[in-house]
């Protein structure tokens, strides 16, 4: 649950676990949330998090050499540090980004969505499979500075139009 964690650490789901009394203030980061969903089981974890209007469940399949990561919406398997997820109203899938950050600098190129990145000016950059990657995903709350990279003459509304 790295990346869920880190997608709702500073969210809807710290705020509802404090107010209902669930979790402390002070152990409202990623490692309190981790400890608590720990101790509550995966099931009740699972129906905590399905309260969050925002979380998206992901469907598991077998990674291997021919399908070298998950798919995102795009349909496309998530290149880590190489795909982003953006807002398919303001960017079309395809898309290249040069990206630049305390914590990565990079071209990458827009392959998936989700229900918390809001705006022209929202992405999430997918760090890999694995405890590893959750950890590494978590720490990373940088402003990022972006280009859209669309060839000469393109209407970028339109490109975000594009199916």
């Amino acid at each position: 649950m790295g990346g869920a964690l880190a997608a709702i650490e500073t969210g809807y789901m710290k705020q509802a676990l404090v107010e209902n009394g669930a979790l402390a203030a002070a152990n409202a980061n990623a490692a309190g949330l981790r400890a608590h969903f720990d101790a509550i089981g995966p099931e009740a974890a699972r129906a905590a998090l399905a309260l969050n209007p925002r979380m998206v469940f992901f469907t598991a399949e077998p990674i291997d050499a021919r399908a070298p990561g998950p798919k995102g919406a795009a349909g496309l398997p998530l290149t880590p540090l190489g795909s982003l997820a953006v807002d398919r109203a303001f960017h079309a899938f395809g898309a290249p980004f040069l990206i630049k950050s305390a914590a990565f600098s990079g071209l990458v190129i827009a392959q998936d969505e989700g229900g918390a990145i809001l705006g022209p000016l929202r992405g999430d950059l997918y760090y890999g499979s694995g405890a590893a990657a959750g950890r590494a995903a978590e720490r990373i709350t940088t402003p990022v500075d972006w280009v859209v990279l669309l060839p000469k003459g393109l209407d970028p509304r339109v490109a975000a139009t594009a199916p």
